[in-house]
């Protein structure tokens, strides 16, 4: 256990995930976890959303997940799990474009003010898309 009470082991996921449970809240290491975040269509049971702290007291969420107001309520009460707040979260990267990754990205931008990375493949494929 760490001092924040979560408790730090991938057997908490990977249970979950046996199970078809939402992977819940889970310590990596130090300024590090991750977070289940529901899949739709029932394949796989959630895909993880990556919270990283950095030295400023920030954190930055790598691959969000899919869009859904459920899906940002979690994502927010992970990131305020960590101890952080919605204000807090310097940065939204997405990995790549599969809606799993991006599809919350816009939301919580919209709910954090922070800027959304991209590598710039990724960014110009989108920008075809959009088109």
């Amino acid at each position: 256990m760490t001092a924040s009470g979560i408790e730090a082991s991938s057997a908490v996921q990977d249970t979950a995930w046996r199970e078809g449970r939402v992977a819940p809240l889970e310590f990596v290491r130090d300024g590090i976890w991750t977070v289940g975040i529901a899949m739709p269509g029932g394949h796989i049971p959630c895909t993880l959303a990556s919270i990283v702290a950095d030295d400023a007291g920030g954190v930055h969420i790598i691959d969000p997940g899919s869009g859904s107001d459920e899906n940002l309520a979690a994502l927010i009460a992970a990131i305020e799990g960590t101890g952080h707040r919605l204000d807090q979260v310097h940065s939204i990267i997405v990995t790549h474009l599969h809606h799993d990754h991006l599809g919350l990205a816009e939301r919580l931008r919209d709910a954090t003010a922070a800027p959304l990375v991209l590598q710039r493949d990724e960014q110009l494929a989108l920008d075809r898309l959009a088109a």
